[in-house]
């Protein structure tokens, strides 16, 4: 969505559909990108929001049957997974933000898997849904800004514990009050209040990594 969607370590032939709607055939007010994976052109993921925010695939990766028609199947890596990048500076305004996801991973044990990752590699200032090492494979979102002296400050929701090789709809919300909520299947499973930062707070250059 904004400066870099990076969806890199997931675990082996896990699958990552970023879903908003299932209607393409209306521009849903507020809606800034829809990536079904229905329509990829090469390495170009077309954005069925009807704001032009394609997105570019890196390999590897492949396109398979997915919970709603196709998916995104990435290798699972920390030096060989695949990732999508989406046009820079597209939440650079937003205080407010809600990103779905339909997701399907083979591990909950191996570390650093995320769902999404967007941010700035180069600041270490990013956004990302990922697993909780360690801990069952809990949920956990974080908003974090890299300090001048060196550490992080950030905002976190912690979730609740998912399984392997099942199809999950999960949502990451940030209201313009602060409140930051997360959804697995349509139930709050997360919240956060008073988040001090916000998507607009991230970098406006894109950094993939």
């Amino acid at each position: 969505m904004p400066d870099v969607a990076q969806i890199p370590d997931l675990a082996p032939d896990s699958t990552q559909v970023l879903d908003v709607t299932a209607d393409t055939t209306t521009v849903v007010p507020g809606l800034v990108l829809y990536y079904s994976f229905d329509e990829v052109t090469g390495t170009t993921v077309i954005d069925q929001s009807g704001n032009g925010h394609d997105g570019t695939l890196v390999a590897p990766f492949s396109i398979a049957a997915g919970k709603v028609e196709n998916a995104l199947v990435l290798a699972g890596t920390a030096s060989s997974g695949g990732y999508v990048v989406v046009p820079p500076a597209i939440l650079a305004t937003s205080s407010e933000m809600t990103i779905v996801t339909w997701f399907k991973i083979n591990s909950t044990t191996a570390p650093y898997q995320r769902i999404f990752d967007i941010g700035s590699s180069s600041t270490i200032s990013s956004m990302y849904l990922t697993l909780t090492f360690g801990t069952g494979g809990n949920l956990h979102f974080a908003i974090r800004f890299a300090l001048s002296d060196g550490g992080l400050n950030r905002d976190d929701i912690d979730g609740t514990a998912i399984a392997a090789s099942q199809w999950y709809h999960t949502a990451v919300v940030i209201e313009a009050s602060g409140n930051g909520r997360l959804y697995l299947d349509g139930a709050q499973v997360g919240l956060t209040q008073n988040m001090k930062f916000r998507p607009a707070s991230l970098d406006a250059t894109p950094t993939t990594g």
